[in-house]
């Protein structure tokens, strides 16, 4: 739910698991690392969807820098 309107987003199985990923605790390269080893990809393959997804995040909102 978005805090400034109450709309909703919509997470697919991608946005979930890194969603999920982001508990404050593991950083940028651990989200990664994680995500490449779920999906059985490697780390390069994913690190720049998974960077791009996490700055969307923070325009929203929903995540801040660590």
């Amino acid at each position: 739910m978005r805090p400034d309107d109450g709309g909703f987003y919509l997470l697919d199985e991608w946005g979930a698991l890194i969603w999920d990923l982001c508990d404050g605790v593991r950083s940028i390269e651990e989200v990664i690392a994680a995500v490449a080893a779920r999906t059985e990809r490697p780390v390069g393959a994913v690190a720049g969807d998974v960077r791009e997804w996490i700055a969307e995040l923070r325009v929203e909102g929903l995540v801040e820098p660590g």
